[in-house]
């Protein structure tokens, strides 16, 4: 028997999102493997799982339960006929389904890990209302005596919808803050809303910053240019994100727009969009009414993300909602790239202003312009500021330096220190 206290993991995600990102960094660091006997289960996929197997060099074993998602009922409702589609929206609200999934998640979950001697539960999940087997995996927990449950919360919490049972979610949410030790956000920002949300003291929160592992690049920047069909000695900047109205691409849109204002014709920088997404057709659609294709060039979504983002002069994330502690914006940053970034959630903590890159107001494409401009007449800020952002980026944000984070908060767990 091994002398190491258990750790187990425990995710829910559709597929393995940015949000899973450190379980990456935990099960490829040797020294949490050193430290703790580890296990893992999530809400079983094929999807997730070729994800997890594409970026964990040896997984543990994954457990896969029979675990419900509260949208069991309601997934095919939109496929569905009008009517038949409300009809079964309405039943899934009258029969209080999710609650009924809530507690057959809680069931499984405890059959599993009743006697198992698990000392942490370390649960990783997207945001706040939590997916429910996330929720459940907290009170199974409790119900099985796991000492210590730490809940990771990947987003900025959402208050509870009064037209729901919102008695029912305010008492779940009392039950899972009572079975938490400590919920870990990834900004400062993300830890004050959380805290407001669940109203609990400020002991039961820790801030624990992400950090990345880099990946290998397969091409040189002048080959994914190159490939790109982008000048060598171009100015370019470039999102990589989802084509969705959050991540901001109409606010950026608009700024180019502005941009042909500011600068003369042969000034102006190329700008491109990597990334697919429910809003692209909407998107180019827009980028031929403001007649700046000339200037806007969308991508797709690049598979070896690493080589686009090295190709690129500036990263840009104009974002204007559900934002925490983007990954992109550190990915950047450990390839030395300057990044402009709304002032939004957690950016603030990754973006030092004029230092690293620069922040803007979210939803101001004026602003955001004026700082393209800057960095268009400024070129030679663009080395120093990609020396900065490099050197905060090994300081902070590394995998291992975040590892190490979390390594402290369960060592502090386990003996009170």
């Amino acid at each position: 028997m091994s002398a190491r206290p258990k750790l187990h993991y425990h995710s829910d995600c559709d597929f393995f999102a940015g949000c899973e990102n450190m379980l990456v960094n935990f099960f490829n660091d040797t020294a949490v493997a050193a430290a703790f006997d580890i296990s893992f289960s999530c809400r079983w996929s094929e999807r997730y799982e070729a994800g997890l197997r594409s970026r964990v060099k040896a997984p543990p074993s994954l457990e896969r339960y029979p675990l419900l998602s509260g949208t069991v009922l309601t997934r095919h409702a939109p496929s569905l006929p009008k009517s038949l589609g409300l009809a079964v929206r309405a039943l899934n609200y009258l029969l209080l389904v999710r609650y009924w999934v809530l507690i057959w998640n809680v069931l499984v979950l405890a059959r599993a890990w009743r006697g198992r001697g698990i000392e942490i539960l370390h649960i990783n999940n997207g945001g706040y209302p939590a997916a429910l087997s996330c929720l459940s995996a907290a009170i199974a927990a409790r119900l099985c005596g796991v000492r210590h449950v730490v809940m990771v919360v990947n987003n900025i919490a959402q208050g509870r919808q009064r037209y729901r049972y919102w008695w029912l979610d305010r008492l779940l949410d009392y039950l899972v803050g009572r079975c938490v030790t400590r919920f870990v956000t990834g900004s400062h920002n993300a830890g004050r809303v959380l805290q407001a949300v669940l109203r609990l003291p400020e002991a039961a929160f820790a801030t624990l910053h992400n950090g990345i592992a880099l990946r290998t690049n397969i091409e040189t920047p002048a080959q994914t240019r190159a490939r790109l069909g982008v000048d060598n000695h171009a100015l370019v900047f470039g999102m990589v994100a989802l084509l969705e109205w959050r991540k901001g691409h109409r606010v950026l849109f608009r700024a180019i727009a502005a941009l042909r204002q500011l600068v003369a014709p042969e000034d102006m920088p190329l700008f491109l969009i990597e990334g697919d997404g429910p809003e692209r057709a909407e998107l180019i659609d827009m980028v031929e009414q403001l007649d700046i294709g000339k200037w806007v060039n969308f991508v797709g979504v690049e598979p070896h993300v690493f080589d686009f983002i090295q190709a690129l002069d500036v990263m840009l994330l104009p974002s204007v909602a559900n934002e925490d502690f983007p990954n992109v914006i550190i990915e950047a940053m450990a390839l030395g790239k300057p990044v402009i970034a709304s002032r939004i959630a957690g950016t603030p903590e990754q973006i030092d202003d004029g230092l690293t890159g620069a922040l803007v107001d979210p939803n101001d494409h004026l602003m955001l312009a004026r700082q393209i401009v800057s960095f268009v007449e400024n070129k030679g800020s663009l080395s120093s500021m990609s020396t900065q952002a490099r050197a905060k980026f090994e300081k902070q944000f590394t995998a291992s330096v975040a590892v190490t984070r979390y390594l402290n908060l369960y060592k502090t767990l386990l003996t009170g220190e």
